[in-house]
Formats: structure tokens, C-alpha cells, sequence
């Protein structure tokens, strides 16, 4: 299913699915008395264009710096990085948008307010950017409260609003946890975060685990050197500046022949967003209700692609269903747009009792033939087969962390065969930084992967590839 806005912008959203269901002529109760139903699963891309002609109809995009000053940060030349990288993006932020800088240890400060990059309000920043020096420790809540008040004060409420976070430790959780857990989810609706692990003194999963939470569109990315920092705000400003989609949901209005059990993202990265659904109303005279699932600001050249996983109940063979309308809306320039589907070669083969299914939705199709009900869906199965090199991936690259030889190379041949045999070419070539595949298709430990290679490892071994023949 393909669904593309005609004002006034292209946003398109794909479903691909095999509708059959496995039909049980005799349903038998599981252990706790209750049949247990069939699975489905789907797949959607969305894409964001901006159609020729309207540029002008997006919306404004803002940026806050946020630079962690902790005492570590003065170690190994790493807050003169900070400090040249923040100016260097500091000057690639374009004069249309506002750009302010925080920094945080033991709380936060405002080193430049939240204005338009003009030329004077650059060369404020980046002479207060030049001021900057280390103290305490690494309390990340601080920044995050900061930059999301001066979002609120500006009136940036509805916009694209980007944090980008630098921080080379962990975020100490005494006593700040507590606070960063109370904090993020006042955030989340006011901006999305991006984050620069500077170094190798900080835990990928922690920091990981704080972009998921703010909705951050990106996995953290890491930053080996000082020298290099510049280069990582350049590229995360120069993708936040093409975010002026604001405000993209996902709705997912199901019927009551299924459930909806798992929202998994799998491009740019693997992501279970399930938690993040929301119950709203879509029909207020029906009382229908559907699953919203917010992305925040949306790129004009992103693509995301989403495997619905369903559970469906029995009906006789031949019997058909439709199973969900499946939506996109989002904000463009001020105005709530809903995209509009187009369908797919191929989607009408899916006729319920004598009507054409529509692009925007899903079906079940219930039938005894096992032909039809376990045919694999390309566009689905590609995906699934990815999720099966995540796990050991992750795993075999602690291992090594943990100098456990053994568990390492068993983990990541599991992840080397498993990536080969998808054609998962980003998850390959994480894995081939930590092994080196030998003629007959076993694999060694590299002897000289160091910390940075692993963390790196570790943070994309979540990075899907793209399946390309439907682009």
C-alpha cells in the first residue's frame, strides 16, 4: 500500500503482506483453555518527499547544543574538541533557523540563547562556546530541562525542534537518575535528540536507551577523537535541517477479528515501538478508536520501514476479513494532512466478500492450503531474517569485551551466517570489524579490535539494510 499526500506534500506509506491466514479445521485450546490464535505479519514504509514548489510550506527548524562539561571532559585535549566542533556546527546552522547552546554537568547552564543564526548571534555563541570550562560530574537530566524551557519560551511548540547532545561519560545515575526518568517524558513532545558519545568512557546501552526514550530518530553515534567532533555536528545539523515534516504519526486503526501485538521498526535501525502507541479517537460518533504511533519531525528524505506483527482469530476457510485501515498524518506548515494511498500491483488478489480491498488497509484471508498461508512475502521476510543477526551480534561483541574467545567466535559466526544468508549488508559489515571470515566460511577474532570497534560494533549492530527493489 502506497500512500501519498496530494497537498501538499508527497509522504508516502507502503504496506506489503501476505493476507492468508492458517485456517484450524479443528481449533484446540492451549494450556490455559483458550485456542490460540493465527500470526500476521505486515510491512510499511514511509517516505517523506517535499514536493517541488513547497519549500515554502515547511516548517521551522530549531537547534540547542547541549555540550557535557564534566570534570572527564578535560582529559585528553576532549573539551577543545567539544569546543571547535560546537563552533563548527554552531556555523553550519542555516540564518533561517534558531540555534542556542546548553552545557551541562552538576546542572546546566545557557551559554547562547535561543535566536536565529544571524552572523552577530554566531559570534556571541561562539565566543561564550569559547569560555567554557569543566566541572562535576555527568547529569545529562540538567541539559535536557534547560533546552526543552527555552524550546517552551520561544513559542517552538509544533516546530522541528533538534537537540544534539555531546557527552563523553556515563550519565551518573546517582543521584540522577531519578531525574532524567522524570524529566524525558517532558520532553519528548517538545523536541528529538540525536547524541555524540565522545570517546570510549560511556555505556552505549545507557545512552542508547536515552535517545530511544526521546524518541531520537538515530541510534548514538560515536566520536573517536577530538578532531572529528566538528564533522559529526555538521552531518546531524545538516539532517535536521531537511526535518520539516513536523508532527508524523503512524495510525493503525484495527478491527475486532485482530490484535495488534508488536510495532517493530526495522530501517534506519531495529527499534520495538509497540510501548510507544497511544490510544486515540477517530471517530467520535462510531466511538472508534485506533493505535497512534508519534515519530515527531520527519525528514523530507527519510524512509522508515515498520513490521506490523498481528494476532487473528479462526473463521472456516475462505472466509475474509479486513484486519486494519492503516493511516499516515502529519504537519506541514501548520496544517494536519492525511496521506493518501495508492495501490500496489499485485493487492487486489486480497477481494473481501465481493469489494475491492482498499490500499490503506490490511486483511486476513483465512484458508487451509498451506501453499498460501506459508508463503513467505519478500518484503516482510527480508526484515524478520535481519532480527536474527541483532542478538548475537550484541552478544559476541561483549563477549570479546569480556575476553570470553570461545562465546565470542560462537556468537558471531551465528550473526556472520545469519547476515550472509539474509544479504544484510550493514550488519556484515559491523561484524566483519570483530572476525575475519576465513575460505570455508567459519570465521576468527580479529586480534586487534580495540574498545572503540566494539563499541561501535555494538551501537549499529541494530542497523538494518534497506531492502531497495521497491524504492
Amino acid at each position: 500500500m502506497t500512500q501519498t499526500p496530494t497537498t501538499p506534500a508527497p509522504n508516502d506509506s507502503v504496506v506489503f503482506q501476505n493476507a492468508y491466514s492458517p485456517y484450524v479445521a479443528v481449533a484446540v485450546p492451549g494450556a490455559d483453555g483458550r485456542i490460540t490464535p493465527s500470526e500476521l505479519l505486515d510491512r510499511i514504509r514511509i517516505q517523506g518527499r517535499l514536493a517541488e514548489g513547497q519549500v515554502g510550506a515547511a516548517g521551522q527548524v530549531n537547534y540547542i547544543l547541549v555540550i557535557d562539561v564534566s570534570a572527564s571532559m578535560g582529559e585528553d585535549g576532549k573539551l577543545m574538541g567539544a569546543i571547535a566542533g560546537a563552533i563548527e556546527g554552531l556555523h553550519a546552522v542555516p540564518e533561517t533557523a534558531r540555534v542556542g547552546v546548553v552545557a551541562f554537568s552538576d546542572g546546566a547552564e545557557v551559554v547562547a540563547s535561543l535566536d536565529f543564526a544571524s552572523e552577530s548571534h554566531r559570534a556571541r555563541a561562539e565566543a561564550a562556546i569559547r569560555q567554557l570550562e569543566v566541572v562535576g560530574g555527568t547529569q545529562m537530566s540538567w541539559g535536557l530541562e534547560r533546552a526543552r524551557d527555552m524550546f517552551v519560551r520561544a513559542g517552538c511548540q509544533g516546530q522541528s525542534n533538534a537537540v544534539i547532545v555531546l557527552t563523553d561519560g556515563d550519565n551518573n545515575d546517582k543521584p540522577d537518575k531519578p531525574r532524567l526518568e522524570a524529566i524525558i517524558p517532558t520532553c519528548v513532545e517538545v523536541f528529538q535528540a540525536e547524541a555524540l558519545g565522545y570517546g570510549i568512557d560511556w555505556n552505549e546501552d545507557k545512552l542508547s536507551k536515552i535517545v530511544r526514550d526521546l524518541r531520537g530518530p538515530n541510534v548514538p553515534q560515536l566520536v573517536r577523537g577530538p578532531d572529528q567532533a566538528g564533522k559529526f555536528f555538521r552531518d546531524l545539523i545538516d539532517r535536521a535541517a531537511r526535518k520539516t515534516i513536523t508532527d508524523l504519526r503512524l495510525e493503525i486503526e484495527t478491527r475486532l477479528m485482530g490484535e495488534l501485538v508488536q510495532v517493530m521498526q526495522m530501517v534506519p535501525h531495529q527499534e520495538d515501538l509497540t510501548d510507544r502507541g497511544r490510544k486515540v479517537l477517530v471517530d467520535q460518533e462510531d466511538d472508534i478508536w485506533a493505535i497512534e504511533i508519534p515519530f515527531g519531525a520527519f525528514g523530507a528524505d527519510e524512509t522508515r520501514d515498520i513490521v506490523l506483527r498481528w494476532q487473528v482469530k479462526n473463521l472456516q476457510a475462505g472466509q475474509s476479513r479486513i484486519l486494519a485501515d492503516i493511516r499516515v498524518r502529519y504537519t506541514l506548515g501548520g496544517e494536519t494532512l492525511t496521506a493518501v494511498a495508492q495501490a500496489l500491483p499485485g493487492q487486489d488478489a486480497a477481494q473481501l466478500t465481493g469489494a475491492r480491498l482498499q490500499p490503506h488497509q490490511a486483511a486476513a484471508i483465512w484458508t487451509n492450503e498451506m501453499a498460501k498461508w506459508s508463503a513467505q512475502v519478500p518484503e516482510v521476510d527480508f526484515y524478520t531474517r535481519q532480527t536474527a543477526i541483532t542478538a548475537p551480534l550484541l552478544d559476541g561483541a561483549e563477549a570479546i569485551r569480556q575476553g570470553d574467545v570461545r562465546k565470542a567466535t560462537d556468537l558471531l559466526q551465528t550473526a556472520y551466517d545469519a547476515a550472509k544468508a539474509a544479504g544484510a549488508t550493514a550488519q556484515l559489515s559491523q561484524i566483519e570489524t570483530l572476525v575475519r571470515p576465513r575460505a570455508d566460511g567459519t570465521v576468527e577474532l580479529r586480534v586487534d579490535v580495540d574498545e572503540a570497534t566494539i563499541k561501535e560494533a555494538r551501537l549499529k549492530a541494530t542497523t538494518s539494510t534497506m531492502m531497495s527493489t521497491d524504492e
